[in-house]
């Protein structure tokens, strides 16, 4: 599989790439600007014995001038490695990689106004503010997001939380912007308190999607159950 992920949202692209990585044996960051014409195809079609599934991450600096007409004949054969490019950057349509792309690609553009917003609305709630954050909460909404993709965000930082709190391994390997973002939010916390806010978000998923209550009963019932001992 093929993958172009770009946009100025370098966090969350960052953080979608860390994810990918993980159905993969082996992940193997590449500079474009190093790789031989031809080489592309090697390492797509590459086998390795202790490692049989490659995920090739591969930027895309400004104005890099390389041959990705070559992009479309990786397709034609089945691979059991993957290759994504990245662009810290959104990527306009005449660009010549989008250009190259035959239709089963995957591409995703992550864009910063959601970012900004979102960990705007993130840190009111995990710092116990609950009138800005229902504020905050009404904007994103007024802007058109979705409930349930607001409420899917509040569950990726409360999972991050859990990282820091239980000293997991996984926070880590987050992006050192959403560290020092958790860093703030989790003081705030203690294991039994994720703890029983995960049963809450389970419970409250549950209702959901068992048509018991409302969706638009859900942001304001997570955010008080949030910020109830905060």
């Amino acid at each position: 599989m093929i993958y172009v992920f770009h946009g100025n949202d370098e966090v969350f692209l960052l953080e979608e790439i860390r994810l990918l990585a993980q159905n993969f044996s082996l992940r193997e960051n590449i500079k474009l600007l190093e790789i031989k014409p031809g080489e592309l195809s090697s390492l797509y079609y590459s086998q390795d014995l202790f490692n049989p599934s490659k995920l090739f991450v591969i930027d895309i600096p400004a104005n890099a001038k390389f041959d990705f007409s070559q992009v479309k004949s990786l397709i034609t054969m089945q691979a059991q490695n993957s290759i994504l490019f990245y662009a810290p950057k959104k990527l306009e349509k005449g660009h010549v990689l989008l250009k190259n792309l035959p239709k089963d690609v995957v591409v995703k553009e992550f864009t910063k106004d959601f970012d900004i917003s979102i960990f705007n609305f993130l840190d009111l709630l995990f710092e116990g503010k609950k009138k800005e954050a229902y504020n905050s909460c009404n904007s994103l909404l007024l802007q058109g997001e979705e409930i349930l993709s607001v409420f899917s965000m509040i569950t990726y930082a409360l999972r991050n939380i859990a990282f820091f709190v239980y000293g997991s391994t996984s926070f880590e390997k987050l992006h050192p912007f959403v560290k020092s973002k958790i860093k703030v939010q989790a003081k705030h916390f203690n294991k039994l308190y994720v703890s029983n806010l995960y049963t809450v978000m389970y419970e409250v998923d549950k209702l959901i999607k068992g048509g018991k209550i409302s969706s638009e009963l859900l942001l304001p019932l997570v955010i008080e159950k949030v910020t109830a001992k905060l």
